[in-house]
């Protein structure tokens, strides 16, 4: 996903472009699913791209719109140069981009957008082996090595199905089987009430998703609510990973919940 300090350089590059081509873009990022009327509606648009690199890579950032944002920049390339290297130039330009205040702070409105585009990027990821799309999955590298993760399936009000893991290879296993047992579409509400997000003191960020659960078939079978805790990686800018995860599935289906193996 397209993290706060990357939207930074996001509005840079857009400068170059022309507006009718800026508005067109920000449809095509939504699918039109939202409407596109100004400048700013655009630019929110693009952030719902999974990764800078994704937004960079579409047809409406040109060569001559990256060549111009590099130049501006005053950084040195061949004026031959292609446009997947100047991709490559403007991505490792933007990840040196990291004033103090942009490292040290993340407020209410930066983490409540972090959150949302965290929700967005991982239920469009968790959902691929059951949509069979050809969006990237999720992988073991989304998580910290020692990702405890945990999946409640409540059966009556004393009784429970209970799975954990305590590491990020056992965790993408126990995903994997869930979807492949349940054959489950997750669906978060992504309006304010659907999802919370807070940061601790120590920068451990909580993000709290609640959603529905669909079908293959497109029924909605029951509801669910997630807590995620995602820490910052120091070792790559503007990232954040999975520290734990607790899943509860509450099923209205009268299929009776089997025990997810691992």
């Amino acid at each position: 996903m397209i993290s706060v300090n990357e939207q930074k350089c996001v509005r840079e590059i857009v400068e170059f472009l022309q507006i009718n081509d800026l508005l067109s873009l920000g449809a095509t990022v939504t699918n039109n699913c939202i409407e596109i009327k100004t400048k700013e509606d655009a630019i929110k648009a693009l952030l719902h791209e999974p990764s800078l690199r994704c937004l960079l890579t579409r047809k409406k950032i040109t060569r001559n719109v990256l060549f111009k944002f590099l130049h501006s920049k005053d950084i040195t390339f061949e004026s031959t140069i292609d446009k997947n290297s100047l991709v490559d130039l403007a991505i490792k330009y933007c990840d040196q981009q990291k004033s103090e205040t942009e490292i040290v702070l993340l407020g209410p409105a930066e983490a409540k957008i972090l959150g949302y585009q965290f929700t967005e990027w991982f239920y469009k990821r968790l959902n691929v082996v059951v949509n069979q799309t050809e969006d990237e999955k999720l992988t073991e590298e989304d998580f910290w090595n020692d990702c405890h993760t945990t999946i409640v399936i409540p059966l009556s009000e004393d009784e429970s199905h209970n799975s954990e893991a305590n590491t990020a290879e056992d965790t993408l296993s126990l995903l994997k089987d869930l979807q492949s047992q349940y054959k489950l579409i997750f669906v978060p509400n992504l309006s304010p009430d659907g999802i919370k997000t807070v940061v601790e003191t120590h920068g451990l960020v909580i993000v709290m998703v609640y959603g529905t659960l669909h079908s293959a078939s497109g029924n909605c079978v029951g509801l669910f609510e997630q807590m995620f805790g995602l820490i910052k990686n120091p070792f790559k800018a503007n990232n954040y990973k999975v520290k734990k995860m607790n899943l509860v599935l509450r099923n209205s289906s009268p299929v009776e919940p089997k025990m997810i193996t691992n």
